[in-house]
């Protein structure tokens, strides 16, 4: 049996589990401000992290490492963070491997979050067995990453695979927060709900309008209930991200594209006029893409803890 530490930060919340192989020994979530920075928030981390390997009886010296995913672009093989857009502004300055060795006498695997997730759906989750997979992940932001004959997409520069919520999608759409326009993220996310709704053709006529908590599980209840505002920008976020998903399959030509996310909770009702945009305008010769939900729900980038690990010590051996 094979123990890791596994820590994976939002925007909102840090997860921290002690994981054995595929399964979670012990898990926690914490409330935090990913704007606030990574350093003021290490503390608390060496907290739960150590709380929870008191509740299964787990020691540092049981675990191979730590693994740390967050929403940022990592140099996987230096283990260093080396660019962030709006969250963890100070994590490219902090030296995170000396953290751990001083903190937990741990080696330090970090990875984006996306890609963490991907690989731990690949591990034990809705993309077992499968070489060539997409992974978007919908919530604060977009995420995505790649698998490439069962390895996770790499390359020189930090954000290859991960920038699919980058994609444009609008010439003439919103300012993102990465400095582009009409990218996928500004025109169809969590942080760009509240800006969509206020700026909607009729929104006074909607339950929408000045409410104080905006969110996509609002937006889908409503939709769901009659709300024809909310049915219509529901179909604009879905539209969107339709076509960023056919742009995404035309670029890296995968065989099952999985989705996941907090935003996914709503999959009844965003799976299936997905599909049949993909299905209709995406080029696949070699037969239709698969869609499918992610399976592990957001504790995907823990259960990758191991075999992130086990990569990165084979690349540091």
């Amino acid at each position: 049996m094979t123990k890791a530490i596994a820590i994976d930060l939002g925007g909102t919340h840090a997860s921290i589990a002690i994981v054995a192989n595929d399964t979670l020994l012990a898990t926690t979530h914490i409330e935090i401000k990913a704007t606030h920075g990574l350093a003021s928030l290490l503390p608390q981390l060496q907290t739960a992290v150590t709380d929870l390997l008191a509740s299964c009886s787990t020691r540092t010296t049981d675990c191979i490492g730590l693994s740390l995913s967050l929403p940022s672009l990592v140099d996987f093989r230096r283990g260093k963070i080396v660019s962030c857009n709006d969250k963890y502004p100070d994590a490219t300055e902090l030296d995170l491997q000396a953290w751990s060795r001083t903190t937990f006498d741990l080696l330090l695997a970090v990875e984006n979050d996306a890609r963490a997730a991907l690989i731990g759906e690949h591990y034990c989750g809705a993309a077992q067995g499968i070489a060539d997979v997409l992974m978007l992940t919908f919530g604060t932001g977009i995420g995505s990453a790649l698998l490439v004959g069962g390895k996770p997409f790499r390359t020189r520069q930090a954000q290859g695979g991960n920038l699919g919520g980058h994609i444009p999608v609008s010439l003439h759409g919103r300012p993102c927060t990465c400095g582009a326009i009409g990218c996928m993220e500004a025109e169809a996310s969590s942080w760009a709900l509240p800006l969509i709704i206020r700026d909607w053709p009729g929104i006074e006529a909607s339950s929408l309008f000045d409410h104080p908590h905006l969110n996509f599980e609002l937006l889908f209840d409503l939709a769901s209930e009659g709300d024809t505002i909310a049915q219509s920008i529901a179909a604009h976020c879905i539209h969107v991200w339709s076509v960023g998903t056919v742009g995404l399959i035309h670029a890296y030509g995968p065989e099952l594209v999985i989705f996941g996310g907090g935003v996914m909770k709503s999959a009844t009702q965003i799976l299936p006029p997905l599909r049949q945009y993909v299905h209709q305008h995406a080029w696949a010769p070699s037969g239709p893409v698969t869609l499918s939900p992610a399976s592990l729900g957001n504790d995907a980038a823990l259960y990758a803890a191991v075999p992130l690990l086990q990569e990165f010590l084979k690349g540091n051996a």
